[in-house]
């Protein structure tokens, strides 16, 4: 099964946002902070300058197969064609299946016609179908663009991307030598699982505008892929419907992406980061934009800041385009905030970026979360034949000032099975060597019914907290941590939750470890929701799962077991023991007490006549620890 994007590219570009957010926009959506910004707004917003088009050149809704025509480029090895298909119905089942294309592509002639290419169904063929492609589908005649002296091209796409799969669009004025445009920057070279679906727009005067001859053409593109055991094309698919060339507007900006870093919804006093933007802005319009300026907002606060002026040329793009500074430190007092981001030009006084949207902080409290405590849907716990994946779902945190950490709160979906291992796990994340280190862990845990969501959406649902089991550590200033929840498979089923907070987080927020493929990978881009996975500072903690390095508790003998069953265990100190069997609601269904022992090794025989088939748990404990594993009766 092809996999998620791995972690070599955690660095890469996340959250892509829709196109064409052009004016238009209430100007009462943004608190105006500095008067100065805002003062022509709406003089400027009643102008007749938010259409994108000032005439249409050609264009083609792909009605037909004419028009277009398939063929292989250099280094093509598996030729897979790009194929007319009369609506996204007609798509391979398999194409259908992993890029969703009923379900997305939506575009207005979508049901007459258009083109796609499925580069997934052949890594299932039989057998399976290994090597490159490179598969382009051209317009059969020349495009007049004589007279125009701007001109952008305008398409619907699907685009499900794999690994190292790349989109291009290319423009030639002799059909021989072409100029290549990435169709999807934000997400070429590897941002695998990730779906990109809507208007493309892109300014294409440098090589169109007033030629009398224009050929476009679509490429599809990707290496040889080797997976675990499998080599194949690295690709999932792409369709393409209603392609126009256009004379566009004097000024029309287009971001294509905005990100906001470091939003947490729950935050201990002093430890929260501050927040700020970055962007993908491309200047589609015919004029070039001056004083151009990204800004970051709170607006309950009316903390903002703004980065330093630039000029866009028509056609050219700003990539990973940042403030200069954080706009806004979330203040230690319960609240919601509300922030956005807009850009300024000379040409545009106001453009929505980011929609406003409210982050509700709690403070004062030991526990740092992304999320709201609204239990809505789950993430990861994927499934093979009656096995369940083992996975580690982790967020990344990090801290404003050196804090001891003390453990991990978590909560599990509605599909998790009682019984369930788990485990907590904090690395550290090391940026120089792209590595990571295990700082500190959790006992095993085994899920009771009482722990798992009956329902959803549900605020604040059961959770689960698991200390550390060499008590405190210190997250330091500004170092990246991973806290993550180890899940073991096998029989065991276990979802984590998440929220319905929305905020648009960058990819690197959640993260999910495949320890078959020994690699870690992100959460696809989009305003995911947060997983349910929180840090927590107060040491109270440890005492709800007592610290149990004083003991060895090893696997019982027979498990699953029938009527009796052997439990041994190690003390590494004189204690006072007891033994615990509960069932998988928490209840204890009998209890042996071995009174006062000298550290050494002991074996127990347990009765468990009186148990009927199911699930238990056998918890070794003492005064000052306690130690917990699974046991399975099965009754003949």
């Amino acid at each position: 099964m092809k996999k998620l994007l791995s972690f070599i590219l955690l660095l890469s570009i996340s959250n892509m946002f829709g196109f064409g957010q052009n004016l238009g926009v209430c100007p009462s959506k943004i608190k105006a902070g500095q008067e100065k910004e805002y003062q022509n707004l709406d003089k400027y917003l009643n102008k007749n300058i938010t259409s994108n088009t000032k005439a249409s050149i050609w264009n083609s809704t792909m009605s037909s197969a004419s028009g277009w025509v398939a063929s292989y480029g250099t280094g093509s090895t598996i030729n897979i064609p790009w194929t007319w298909i009369h609506d996204t119905s007609a798509a391979a089942p398999l194409f259908d299946d992993y890029v969703h294309s009923s379900l997305y592509m939506n575009s207005t002639t979508c049901t007459t016609g258009l083109f796609y290419i499925d580069a997934n169904t052949p890594s299932f063929a039989n057998p399976p179908l290994y090597g490159t492609y490179n598969s382009m589908l051209t317009t059969s005649a020349s495009i007049n663009t004589t007279g125009y002296n701007a001109v952008a091209i305008k398409f619907y796409q699907l685009y499900y991307s794999y690994n190292a799969d790349t989109t291009i669009v290319e423009v030639s004025s002799d059909s021989l030598n072409w100029h290549s445009i990435l169709a999807n920057p934000s997400i070429t070279g590897g941002s695998a699982n990730t779906r990109a679906y809507g208007w493309k727009i892109f300014n294409i005067s440098a090589w169109a505008a007033n030629k009398p001859q224009v050929w476009i053409r679509f490429r599809f593109a990707a290496p040889e892929y080797s997976g675990g055991s499998q080599v194949y094309g690295g690709g999932y698919g792409w369709m393409i419907d209603d392609v126009e060339l256009f004379e566009p507007a004097n000024n029309l900006i287009q971001v294509d992406r905005t990100t906001l870093y470091d939003a947490y919804t729950q935050i201990p006093a002093g430890l929260g980061r501050p927040m700020y933007y970055d962007a993908d802005v491309l200047n589609l319009g015919a004029l070039s934009q001056t004083h151009l300026k990204l800004h970051g907002i709170e607006l309950t606060t009316n903390s903002q800041t703004s980065s330093s002026d630039t000029t866009l040329l028509s056609g050219s793009n700003l990539v990973d385009w940042s403030i200069d500074n954080y706009f806004f430190t979330p203040p230690s007092t319960l609240g919601t905030y509300k922030v956005a981001a807009f850009i300024s030009s000379d040409s545009i006084p106001y453009l929505l970026a980011q929609d406003t949207f409210d982050i509700k902080v709690v403070c004062d409290t030991c526990k740092y979360s992304r999320d709201n405590n609204t239990y809505t849907s789950s993430r990861w716990a994927g499934v093979t034949g009656n096995q369940s994946d083992p996975y580690t779902a982790a967020s990344r945190y990090q801290v404003n000032q050196d804090r001891m950490v003390y453990g991990v709160n978590f909560v599990v979906g509605n599909l998790t099975k009682p019984g369930s291992k788990v485990k907590a796990v904090l690395y550290k994340y090391f940026a120089a060597t792209a590595t990571r280190t295990i700082v500190a862990q959790s006992a095993n845990y085994y899920i009771i019914s009482s722990e798992i969501p009956t329902t959803s959406p549900l605020a604040n649902p059961p959770s689960i907290s698991l200390p550390f089991a060499s008590g405190g550590y210190t997250m330091q200033k500004d170092s990246m941590y991973w806290v993550g929840i180890q899940v073991f498979g096998g029989t065991d089923t276990v979802t984590i939750a998440t929220d319905n907070t929305g905020i648009p987080q960058y990819e690197q927020t959640s993260l999910y470890f495949d320890p078959t493929a020994n690699t870690w990978y992100i959460w696809g881009s989009g305003n995911v929701p947060a997983m349910m996975i929180r840090t927590v500072f107060d040491p109270k903690i440890v005492g709800i799962n007592e610290i149990n390095n004083s003991i060895n508790l090893f696997s019982c003998m027979p498990n699953p077991a029938n009527n009796t069953t052997q439990i041994s265990y190690e003390l590494k100190n004189n204690e006072k023991v007891s033994i615990l069997i509960t069932d998988i609601t928490g209840r204890t269904v009998k209890t042996l007490n071995q009174g006062t022992q000298t550290k050494g090794n002991y074996s127990v025989e347990v009765d468990l006549a009186n148990l009927s088939s199911g699930t238990y748990f056998y918890t070794v404990k003492t005064t000052t620890a306690k130690a917990t594993e699974k046991l399975i009766v099965v009754k003949q």
